[in-house]
């Protein structure tokens, strides 16, 4: 057993100094509360809230609360953020690998990372919980369904309330942009309805292109999960090489208006998907596969080494996070069953010579790197974003798999990723510095600066989201933070506009109205129009719109949020600035137009030095592709 799990030290002190006298006998604890009718009558109670929304709407509707942070420690959070990366491998159990595996796949591991964000927010709750009945043994607690799995394991004394409020994980759902006339708006879609759409569009095009046959004197291509969009200067690049380049999409439609269908068919893509895939043999397996994988779980659930494998202190909370747990499995073991027997019946029905991803932890792509293996294929991931190099992150880059674990070649955009790659013993001969697909239409574009007078903050509020993230003071600093800003840009009269990372914003509209109701707020779409019509672009910590900023000869800033993730090379182009100093920083650059020509020329070096071939990355890519 770990050695932190044996020698974890309930380090818990109130922040506040709480005890049992300052409460009452009955606690109401909740999560997601969104309505005044969840709480029904026991608004009276002592209110303990675990999650930043319920803080939320209680303040806002002036009742009474505490949080849950007051319930745990800094030391507390930080170790069981170093037993995390343990915990998610319990795929790993030398007595359970057997019953999980299938063609040499481990169906635990196909959702390690989703299942690591669930881990983070249950273990929060977990050590909170342990604490409040720690100080109040004798008293009875009003609860939601979802805190009552975790409150079961250490009192009787409880109520369970029908309450299900429950926040679509990120994991579950997609923003999507929607165009009314000249206004913009983001729907927010589940990934089941997301699917069904996906199901839809793909049997409304699948007559369109039914009659492309692959040239067998070419290389085929797989293509898993690239956006039709953000590679259409890669996909309409394809005709000029002899390649047969088959596009699979299991996460978005590839096509799903008039623009993307336009882009398909002048790439000359062949379009795989579950409509070209299956036929009634392929649904019977599945079926089959699904009752198979389902008894498989109630196998494991049963192990008494996945009991021990979830336990701090020596003490197990495997019964408290068996519920999130089982669901957890079964809608991804379901979905394991679908994607296994569609990833089979693609690579058995081309001579695949080479596969491209853009990253190794999703379900699909671990599926077709692990058949590929088998089937000596070699494959290839892109670097897709800007990401952190810092010794710092180096654990979760890791994790995350941006080092390529499993892949033959990683595909970097520049030097700045590859020497990180380098100084943590990745082989030279697995690294190719290629550029950026994303970018080449940024390069190509020559329009003219536009200034509008306007400002874009691109933020990103759970980056990384480690358990400290989670805390209500880490959120009020992000609200802060946004709110400072906005506050600074319109005393100094300047225009605002916010893009949020997608499927990660966090009350920015509701943050901003009550400073200048006019400040543009956007969770979807995309950004390069704001990043052109900016003077100037300002960004939480590190995102890739820094690199899309400087391509598009922009200055761009950093405000400094979490100092825990050390300092990347991008930090040596790009000024971080203090908000406590971004009123007089601001005044400057309007001031001074020196300071907007030395960032410009900042980025330029950066881009001079870390990124190759400008405006000329899909052409370099589709030829390696081709010669090698």
């Amino acid at each position: 057993m770990n050695s932190f799990k044996k020698g974890f030290i309930h380090s818990y002190s109130s922040k506040s100094q709480l005890t049992s006298k300052d409460f009452k006998s009955n606690f109401l604890l909740v999560d997601n509360i969104q309505k005044l009718d969840d709480l029904s009558d026991y608004v009276s109670k002592q209110i303990i809230t675990f999650d930043y929304s319920s803080h939320i709407f209680l303040n806002e509707q002036k009742i009474s609360h505490i949080t849950s942070d007051d319930f745990h420690s800094d030391v507390e959070l930080q170790q069981i953020e170093n037993l995390i990366y343990s915990f998610v491998k319990w795929y790993d159990l030398p007595s359970i690998k057997n019953i999980i595996f299938e063609n040499d796949i481990n169906l635990g591991e196909l959702f390690f990372f989703e299942f690591r964000d669930e881990l983070r927010l249950f273990l929060k709750k977990y050590i909170e919980i342990s604490n409040i009945i720690k100080s109040n043994l004798d008293s009875h607690y009003f609860v939601s369904e979802n805190i009552s799995e975790i409150l079961s394991t250490f009192t009787k004394n409880f109520t369970k309330l029908n309450i299900k409020n429950q926040e679509i994980s990120i994991h579950d759902s997609i923003n999507v942009p929607l165009n009314l006339g000249s206004k913009q708006f983001t729907l927010k879609l589940s990934t089941k309805n997301i699917s069904r759409i996906q199901t839809f569009l793909n049997k409304t095009t699948q007559s369109l292109f039914l009659k492309k046959q692959i040239n067998q004197k070419f290389s085929s291509i797989l293509l898993v999960n690239f956006s039709t969009m953000k590679t259409k200067e890669f996909l309409l690049k394809i005709p000029n090489f002899n390649l047969n380049v088959i596009k699979y999409d299991r996460t978005t439609p590839t096509i799903w208006n008039k623009h993307s269908l336009n882009i398909i068919k002048n790439s000359g893509c062949i379009v795989e998907n579950d409509s070209t895939l299956s036929d009634t043999s392929s649904l019977e397996k599945i079926k089959q596969k699904k009752q198979i994988f389902l008894s498989n779980l109630d196998s494991l659930l049963l192990s008494k080494d996945i009991e021990e494998h979830f336990s701090l202190n020596q003490l197990s909370f495997w019964n408290a996070i068996k519920p999130l747990f089982t669901r957890l499995c079964n809608k991804r073991f379901l979905q394991a069953a679908k994607e296994l027997e569609l990833a089979k019946n693609l690579l058995k029905k081309y001579p695949f010579s080479k596969i491209l991803l853009f990253h190794e932890s999703g379900m699909v792509e671990q599926i077709i790197l692990k058949l590929a293996k088998q089937q000596k294929i070699p494959v290839h991931v892109l670097q897709h974003g800007l990401y952190y190099d810092s010794d710092e992150m180096t654990a979760e880059n890791n994790f995350q798999r941006l080092m390529a674990k499993n892949s033959d070649y990683f595909i970097t955009w520049g030097n700045y990723y590859k020497n990180y790659l380098l100084k943590n013993k990745v082989d030279p001969h697995k690294i190719k510095v290629l550029g950026s697909i994303f970018s080449d239409e940024l390069f190509q574009k020559n329009t003219p600066d536009i200034s509008t007078g306007s400002i874009l903050l691109a933020s990103d509020p759970k980056a990384f989201y480690r358990l400290t993230d989670l805390t209500i003071d880490q959120k009020e600093l992000y609200k802060n933070t946004v709110e400072q800003i906005s506050k600074i840009i319109f005393q100094n009269k300047k225009k605002l506009v916010i893009k949020t990372h997608p499927q990660k914003n966090q009350y920015e509209q509701k943050i901003t109205k009550k400073i200048d109701p006019t400040i543009k707020v956007y969770h979807s779409g995309n950004i390069h129009p704001l990043i052109k019509s900016a003077d100037l672009i300002i960004v939480t910590d590190v995102t890739t719109v820094i690199l899309e900023a400087m391509i598009m000869q922009k200055p761009v800033i950093s405000i400094c949020m979490k100092n825990n993730y050390g300092r990347p090379e991008i930090f040596n182009y790009c000024n971080q600035i203090n908000l406590d100093s971004l009123d007089s920083w601001i005044k400057s650059f309007y001031t001074n137009p020196e300071i907007k020509n030395e960032l410009i020329a900042k980025g330029n070096e950066f881009l001079k030095i870390n990124l190759e071939n400008h405006g000329n990355a899909s052409s370099e890519l589709l030829k390696f592709l081709d010669e090698s």
